[in-house]
């Protein structure tokens, strides 16, 4: 596999706009767009999605995006194990949120005053409002491997993986994770060695039942070691669950209350239904994803791979994140979320556990 291009980064203090927050020991955080904001930002035009540019190994431009992705996963990151509690311990509470047209084409310019903030139903002022655009990206595949998974279907995880490797960034890391035959199993830690994953894909054998809805209690393990704060996990699997100890209501329920979004590829999910009255597989594959502010789509045949996997780099790389500091008033409990956009569609989580926004 080729290294990525020698292709400059911007520099990072381009990456997000707005007023400069501070961190504490004095280092900045990035700038931050309040509300109100004067007129639109300039759109991207259609079918000009933004290219990934590519670091080199070092120079100052690398330094700058490794000390501002640092500064910015000390103030965005939370613990795994706050992630499976449901935040308990809520100080600040971020809301990462997907822009589209209403024929699904990614928004990458919108004014502030056009977002709207609901928790439980009531409007909460937006002070606090960035975008991501050209931080480097963690990201986690899980990948199936129970016995519905042989033949191609296998391959096609590895096609897929592979063409997200292809297009990586310098700075930009993975971790892959693999669950069959009753078992969860970490292939290959956030940091370690490209040169390994390939290797990696193709150990990987198709045996024994599936526990999909039980892995997704491991989401957060999945990016605990993560280095970047834009994070995002990426599930592959044909939907069929023969051995969870939790139901698809339990598992969706569990997902509202993760911090990292989940993108699901369906591989060829079967067209029936769980149960004779229940959703197909493949819808419930659409709410595991859209329940975490993720997407779910099928995976598309090898020659139309680059293109899906663009779109989803574009993506990650296109979303706003509105963050807001909760109070001491009121008890810990879940809480509603919900995200508007004047004239766009918007995608986010469902919401967190704490106490009342501040």
């Amino acid at each position: 596999m080729a290294p990525p291009g020698d292709r400059r980064r911007r520099t990072a203090h381009r990456t997000l706009h707005g007023v400069r927050a501070h961190a504490p020991g004095g280092a900045d955080l990035p700038r931050r767009v309040h509300g109100g904001g004067r007129g639109d930002r300039r759109p991207v035009p259609a079918g000009h999605g933004r290219r990934r540019s590519r670091a080199p190994a070092g120079g100052a431009d690398a330094a700058v995006n490794r000390l501002l992705a640092t500064v910015v996963a000390a103030a965005l990151a939370a613990p795994a194990a706050a992630q499976l509690r449901g935040e308990t311990r809520v100080e600040a509470v971020v809301v990462p949120v997907t822009v589209r047209t209403t024929r699904g084409r990614l928004v990458s310019r919108v004014n502030p005053s056009r977002f709207h903030l609901y928790v439980d139903g009531m409007e909460i002022p937006i002070r606090d409002i960035s975008r991501e655009e050209e931080l480097p990206l963690s990201l986690g595949f899980i990948i199936d491997t129970s016995g519905s998974m042989g033949g191609h279907k296998l391959q096609a995880c590895r096609d897929l993986v592979m063409a997200f490797l292809d297009r990586r960034a310098r700075e930009d890391e993975v971790a892959l994770w693999t669950f069959g035959d009753g078992r969860v199993l970490d292939r290959f830690h956030f940091g370690s060695g490209w040169y390994l994953v390939p290797r990696i894909l193709e150990s990987l054998r198709p045996w024994g039942d599936t526990a999909l809805y039980d892995v997704l209690a491991r989401v957060p393990e999945v990016v605990a070691g993560a280095r970047h704060p834009r994070r995002a996990v990426i599930l592959l699997t044909d939907g069929v669950d023969t051995a969870s100890t939790m139901g698809p209501e339990e598992a969706q329920r569990l997902v509202e209350r993760l911090r990292t979004p989940i993108y699901v590829l369906g591989v060829e999910p079967p067209p029936k239904r769980v149960a004779p009255s229940g959703p197909t597989y493949e819808e419930i594959l659409a709410r595991i994803a859209e329940g975490s502010g993720g997407r779910y789509r099928r995976v598309p045949s090898t020659r139309e791979m680059p293109e899906v996997v663009g779109e989803l780099l574009e993506e990650l790389s296109s979303r706003y994140i509105i963050t807001f500091p909760t109070s001491r008033a009121g008890e810990r409990r879940w809480r509603r979320i919900e995200v508007t956009v004047d004239g766009y569609t918007a995608t986010t989580r469902k919401g967190y556990f704490g106490r009342l926004p501040g």
